[in-house]
């Protein structure tokens, strides 16, 4: 694979999740920064909804409260940005 970091955006992401258990935990909170030539050239950040109760640690832990995350999108609904965002990218987490 020929890679040209000079025309190919990078992009790192963080996750926030209820757990360390990819079966059971989901995603609550998606960061995302895209970078072409070392210049930040788009920067993304959603609350995610996981349609499930936040547990008390996850709240303390990530700062993200229930009332956070009940009116904000499902990670289903979000797939189309995120897709669009970094189809054409180096993908780094």
């Amino acid at each position: 694979m020929d890679l040209n970091l000079a025309t190919t955006p990078i992009v790192f992401v963080d996750l926030e999740t209820t757990g360390k258990y990819p079966d059971k935990d989901k995603v609550i909170e998606i960061g995302i920064v895209k970078i072409l030539n070392w210049k930040v050239i788009e920067k993304y950040s959603k609350i995610v909804n996981p349609e499930l109760q936040l547990s008390d640690f996850t709240t303390s832990f990530t700062g993200i409260k229930q009332s956070d995350v009940d009116n904000a999108l499902t990670f289903s609904t979000l797939i189309p940005e995120l897709n669009k965002i970094l189809s054409d990218s180096l993908f780094i987490t």
